[in-house]
């Protein structure tokens, strides 16, 4: 942030994990930086609001589904689950990647259901099976995780073109805007595949 500051930057994108931008957002508050700032969905996280205290606020973060404890369709069975599996952890300590781990869960157990059933549990044929996902939802409940739909094809494996932008706000994550990249861009959204 030292380095930086020089610079008088507006705003500062990060492209790691909670700990490590944990850390430079506290550094930037302590300089009086007044940039914003922007982190990626492995650096935005319960443990960011946490770790960094008044310093977080107005940090924006992109995530991929809802966070623990967010009031949507099937996250009474996550709850329900965690404290099974580790009763020892407070509802308050959990964070985003149980939710991210059971979209995630809910993906491959789809796409082994649809290779076992054409007879081929290998590489490719799960590949091809990830492939025919379309307007795809966790568990076949809608809004389920707080996951936007999946389309996967063969020549496009971008899971959706809708983003989750959420921010902190008095401590809290609140979700800031949810857009469609796609219906944003018409004109430029092919042309960012593999970007």
């Amino acid at each position: 942030m030292l380095g930086a500051k020089k610079f008088e930057p507006t705003i500062i994108w990060h492209g790691n994990t909670t700990m490590s931008v944990a850390t430079a957002v506290k550094d930037a508050h302590a300089l009086k930086l007044g940039a914003d700032h922007i982190t990626n969905n492995w650096g935005f996280d319960q443990n960011l609001v946490r770790l960094t205290g008044e310093a977080g606020e107005g940090v924006i973060g992109a995530a991929a589904c809802a966070f623990f404890g967010d009031k949507v369709p099937m996250m009474d069975k996550v709850e329900e689950y965690a404290v099974k599996i580790n009763p020892n952890v407070p509802k308050e300590r959990r964070d985003i990647r149980t939710v991210q781990a059971w979209v995630k869960f809910g993906m491959i157990r789809d796409a082994l259901a649809i290779a076992d059933k054409k007879g081929k549990l290998d590489g490719p044929s799960i590949k091809a099976a990830f492939e025919t996902f379309r307007d795809w939802q966790p568990f076949g409940v809608k809004g389920a995780l707080g996951r936007p739909l999946v389309t996967i094809t063969s020549t496009d494996h971008r899971p959706s073109s809708v983003s989750l932008l959420y921010t902190i706000k008095n401590g809290k994550i609140t979700l800031l805007k949810k857009i469609d990249m796609k219906k944003k861009f018409p004109d430029k959204w092919m042309s960012w595949l593999g970007w």
